[in-house]
């Protein structure tokens, strides 16, 4: 290995020109690798670190369904004209003592959610989306995540809503004056069944959210209850309708027998009597009962893990309990719950991925012309050194091994320089003022981080680029019989 070592950077030494080029080559991308990795890995860690701390958790729990439910399902609902309604979480009450009793969970929240209009006195109207929740369980396990610029967070049992920032802006705007704690703003929303409904909330409090990204900017926090009425997540909505023998002997009949005879009718006497308006309809106490919101109706439950466990073997046994139970559930990763801005960087990440993998391609066809060009001069010497008694294996590894130094020492280079723009960015932080690319980075302040196992990849795709772009040359050069390559001198 010494001698090699020796002929390798003598060699690179008489061809100076050649290997700075390739060492250019392998250092740029050195650059675009380290730099590119640690922008969008740190990018992808902040935004899981944001949403499963404040908004999503480590898993969301939603009823089965035909596509995926995440924390924004109910606007993209909204969207498509509330075609398809988002589900309850199906028994409810089993998951929440299923959750209570597990030692690796940290925490749940249960939530709904409506898409609806703010107002007051008819004025200031905003779009706004709701997130119902159980003021308990949402505290303890997103203890954190907001600002209250004002008031107080909701109590349990407490009827009222927290406007967050932007939401109060607007209503403000089109009111012309500030909206006081106490007040009571008016919300229109839609049930899943396509009926308006008008609810009146005491606003007890202004919030921000301390992360913000994307749909985040349109939500407000209210009550669970206030959201089941608006929805229409009564006790009755899921209820089926058991009809008697009486209410179907009409079902098949001859519809011209419902207005009888013109002789009939001059034959009715009309009788007065004292009409009792009050029971005119009947028995109201099962209508009334039915109409009551639904106390275990929600939308999704979302899961904090404990730190240290498994989300993997969380989901398993989650899947587990709601089989053996013949609960139809499912369980998602927090990617899932955290809805289109997050899905959004991770697909960036997968592009990001593709555009590398292009390069190194691109980079790789480089190298192998510069080393064509670079082993077909020096094919008088291979068949001298082939002569002499070298053998093919001698001969690949020797400008293996050069390609090898090349290779190396442009890493290490690369290495170097992105390594100074990542760790003083990082230091100093990037700040962030588009809201596409807050939700992009996780957060206002961007802070690029330097991660070991990024270099080290970046390290291995260079020298086996490298490698590999030698591999093509080399084999050319030493299939040629040392009589014919001398011969070339």
């Amino acid at each position: 290995m010494p001698v090699l070592l020796k002929i390798a950077f003598r060699n690179l030494l008489q061809h100076k020109a050649k290997s700075l080029i390739i060492g250019l080559i392998l250092m740029v991308g050195m650059i675009i690798l380290v730099l590119g990795n640690s922008l969008v890995k740190t990018a992808t860690e902040g935004i899981k670190t944001t949403y499963t701390d404040n908004f999503s958790g480590d898993l969301i729990i939603t009823a089965s369904a035909n596509r995926s439910l995440s924390l924004f399902s109910i606007s993209q609902e909204a969207m498509n004209g509330f075609a398809e309604p988002i589900p309850n979480v199906p028994d409810f009450q089993k998951i929440e003592e299923y959750l209570l009793g597990q030692e690796n969970m940290a925490g749940f929240s249960p939530q709904a959610a409506t898409y609806g209009l703010l107002s007051k006195d008819g004025l200031g109207r905003a779009i706004t989306l709701l997130f119902g929740v159980d003021p308990t369980r949402y505290a303890a396990m997103f203890p954190d995540n907001l600002n209250l610029l004002d008031g107080a967070f909701l109590q349990p049992g407490e009827e009222g809503i927290l406007l967050n920032e932007r939401g109060r802006a607007s209503l403000e705007k089109n009111l012309g004056r500030p909206l006081a704690l106490g007040e009571q703003v008016q919300i229109t929303s839609t049930t899943s069944t396509g009926a308006i409904k008008v609810r009146d909330v005491t606003v007890r409090g202004f919030f921000a959210f301390k992360e913000v990204t994307g749909e985040l900017n349109a939500v407000n926090i209210v009550d669970v209850d206030t959201v089941r009425g608006l929805y229409g997540m009564t006790v009755g909505a899921d209820a089926g309708v058991a009809l008697t023998e009486e209410d179907t002997k009409y079902i098949e009949f001859d519809i011209d027998s419902l207005f009888g005879s013109t002789a009939e009718a001059e034959e009715i006497e009309i009788q007065e009597s004292a009409a009792d308006y009050d029971n005119l309809l009947g028995d109201l106490s099962q209508r009334e009962q039915l109409s009551k919101t639904d106390s275990g109706a929600y939308h999704y439950v979302l899961v904090d893990v404990k730190e240290g466990s498994s989300e993997a073997a969380a989901i398993r046994e989650l899947e587990r309990f709601f089989s053996d139970n013949g609960i139809e559930a499912r369980v998602a990763p927090w990617l899932e719950g955290a809805g289109a801005n997050a899905k959004m960087v991770y697909n960036i990440k997968t592009i990001f991925e593709i555009v590398i993998l292009a390069i190194a391609i691109v980079a790789a066809i480089i190298i192998m012309n510069t080393l064509v060009i670079s082993v077909s001069e020096r094919i008088p010497e291979i068949g001298t050194i082939r002569a002499l008694g070298g053998t093919k294996s001698f001969i690949m590894r020797m400008i293996g091994l050069e390609t090898l130094v090349i290779a190396l020492t442009a890493g290490a280079l690369g290495v170097i320089i992105s390594a100074a723009a990542v760790l003083i960015s990082g230091s100093v932080g990037i700040p962030i003022t588009n809201e596409y690319l807050k939700a992009l980075t996780g957060g206002a302040i961007f802070y690029p981080a330097l991660h070991l196992d990024t270099i080290l990849a970046a390290f291995g795709m260079i020298a086996g680029i490298g490698i590999l772009s030698a591999a093509y040359p080399v084999a050319i050069a030493v299939a040629i019989p040392p009589v014919t390559a001398m011969r070339n001198e």
